[in-house]
């Protein structure tokens, strides 16, 4: 680059700016662009050298640049959770359907025989599924959060016991529950979301040896 800088300019020819880095007196480093202009000096062929502190200028480009990856993310977050609020709706059609036909089906049935305790199972799983769907339709902002005081030793116990018919044997589940935790405010689709993604992380952590999976649940007073 230097070399063919050179022979631009022994050919007369006009440079363009060049943007580098200086270290001014004080010590500061500061972007500069540095243009050369040949020109004659007492009939003699010189090169004139000008450089201009545009520290300010590329600061603002930076902003400038970050501003445009924030909103350029935020369109695709925008579009992300229309997609998801589509997909989320048709899903919960589906779901809609299938709650249906098992509420008939557990009428049909004894409640005291296998199949009705399978069906039962069968309507639970539903209802965690319509729950994710709210979720998702409040991620893309068609829905709203459901915060409310809840005990979340049922949330707990439920989500163990859907935990321990998909873990391997190798991994042992343990539940310390307290007696009276007390009540907590928050949205319980999230609350059962967060235990299943913890102990989920924790189980793939040890699946090849197995181990301890441990579930505490106590009051804190904050």
């Amino acid at each position: 680059m230097v070399k063919e800088r050179i022979r631009l300019v022994e050919q007369g020819q006009a440079l363009p700016p060049v943007e580098t880095k200086r270290i001014r007196r004080d010590g500061k480093v500061i972007d500069v662009e540095v243009t050369h202009i040949p020109t004659l000096y007492q009939g003699e062929p010189v090169v004139l050298a000008m450089a201009r502190d545009i520290t300010e200028q590329k600061r603002a480009e930076r902003e400038k640049a970050a501003l445009q990856e924030q909103l350029q993310h935020a369109q695709k977050m925008e579009a992300i959770g229309t997609l998801a609020g589509g997909i989320a709706h048709d899903f919960n059609n589906i779901l809609a359907a299938i709650l249906g036909y098992a509420e008939l089906a557990a009428l049909r049935v004894p409640g005291n025989s296998e199949a009705r305790k399978n069906l039962d199972e069968c309507l639970r799983a539903v209802h965690r599924a319509r729950n994710l769907v709210r979720q998702i339709l409040a991620f893309s902002r068609q829905g709203k959060e459901e915060r409310k005081p809840l005990d979340a030793r049922p949330i707990v116990k439920e989500g163990l016991k859907f935990l321990r018919a998909s873990l391997p044997a190798t991994i042992e589940i343990r539940e310390r529950i307290e007696g009276n935790p007390g009540l907590i405010e928050a949205d319980p689709t999230e609350i059962h979301q967060v235990l299943m993604n913890l102990c989920t992380n924790a189980a793939h952590a040890m699946r090849e040896k197995g181990g301890v999976l441990e579930v505490s649940l106590e009051g804190v007073r904050l």
